[in-house]
């Protein structure tokens, strides 16, 4: 039986994943509460500070998963309060210093609807937005080494962390996936992306005069900022995308369809 390393994290937004949850990636598990997580992972490796950049690694891409349904960033510390647990129960204290994170937490109107007669639950907007989100971070952690996911989950945070390019990492994911299938159409058939939607991604990145799209020296005299509506829309279908994949390697057993 192996040593296992446990961590603590501090993280912000506080309420990221509204509710206390319990999440795994490969044979690691993570405890997420309000703003901190407390996490745990075999240690395969005598240099303790590998083991435990590896497992921090693990719970980022749990973050990274949450975040293309969030579309919010997010910080999240480096670990603390690091202990080696032999299997004799023997524990050996790592110090490392704490990240101290400050943000702020935007608001969200949730709607719930029930039905008059029996009372069930017709609509619940906040359990559907956390359910969605866990399936999508659990996704993606599963998946983060494959190299393909790896870049299209890359690419939709980096479409967050500098939104003034935001329209140009979102085609990344467009373009990664084409050049995977060898071309759109076999890119949008081994997803089952309808034609429209592919189009649509294309256009707002490529041709319409906006200033997070990717070719605005060709409109120099014309360029407009995005509307939200077409950034929503952008945003919506480059997860379709990544969502969509993660699907098929998981469908796949987890290797590359």
């Amino acid at each position: 039986m192996p040593d296992m390393l446990e961590a603590q994290w501090t993280f912000t937004p506080r309420e990221y994943f509204e509710e206390a949850v319990d999440l795994t990636s490969g044979d690691c598990t993570f405890a997420v509460t309000t703003g901190e997580v407390r996490g745990c992972g075999p240690l395969r490796t005598d240099d303790c500070h590998r083991a435990c950049k590896e497992l921090h690694q693990r719970l980022d891409a749990l973050f990274l998963g949450a975040q293309m349904l969030e579309h919010q960033k997010y910080e999240l510390s480096e670990p603390s309060q690091v202990v080696r647990v032999t299997p004799d129960g023997g524990r050996h204290n790592m110090v490392l210093p704490p990240a101290g994170i400050i943000a702020l937490v935007q608001g969200r109107l949730d709607v719930v609807i029930k039905d008059d007669a029996t009372g069930n639950v017709i609509r619940d907007d906040r359990r559907d937005r956390i359910s969605a989100r866990l399936a999508l971070s659990r996704s993606s952690a599963a998946h983060i080494d494959e190299p393909v996911a790896n870049s299209v989950i890359r690419s939709y945070a980096a479409a967050i962390n500098d939104p003034r390019n935001e329209l140009v990492h979102l085609y990344e994911i467009r373009d990664a996936l084409c050049t995977r299938f060898g071309g759109g159409p076999n890119a949008r058939t081994a997803l089952g992306v309808s034609e429209p939607r592919w189009k649509d991604l294309g256009r707002l990145a490529c041709f319409e005069p906006l200033l997070q799209g990717r070719h605005r020296g060709q409109h120099p005299e014309s360029l407009r900022p995005a509307t939200p509506e077409e950034l929503s829309l952008a945003r919506e279908i480059a997860r379709e995308l990544v969502e969509k994949y993660l699907a098929l390697l998981t469908k796949k057993g987890g290797t590359t369809p």
